[in-house]
């Protein structure tokens, strides 16, 4: 099978356990939706079986000046808003997400989560 759409940026398994995800990174404190492709959107849709433990996301860096904020947003969160966004139902200031908002919604790969 040829495919003209790449997969996903990365897939990672332990256990029974499995994650996909998009790397994106923006110089912004706001992230485009339109970063996001359509195909890469729908492999991450596909991926994400939290009943079977998959799991989708986003990996995003926020470089901002001298200060690198570095996030994990969980798809099946990040879906709602991006889908908005790509039918053309997104209002005002809802074509991208801010980073005070990826804060409040993520989870930082420093933090003690990952430790």
């Amino acid at each position: 099978i040829i495919e003209t759409e790449g997969p996903v940026d990365f897939c990672a398994w332990a256990g029974p356990r499995s994650w996909a995800w998009e790397a994106k990174a923006t110089a912004n404190s706001r992230w485009s939706f339109g970063d996001l492709q359509p195909h890469q959107a729908r492999r991450l849709t596909t991926w994400l079986r939290p009943d079977a433990k998959r799991r989708a996301g986003i990996a995003l860096r926020y470089d901002l000046d001298d200060v690198q904020t570095d996030l994990w947003l969980d798809w099946e969160h990040v879906v709602l808003l991006w889908s908005r966004w790509a039918t053309n139902q997104a209002g005002r200031g809802d074509a991208s997400l801010h980073i005070d908002d990826a804060v409040a919604m993520g989870v930082e790969w420093n933090s003690e989560v990952f430790r």
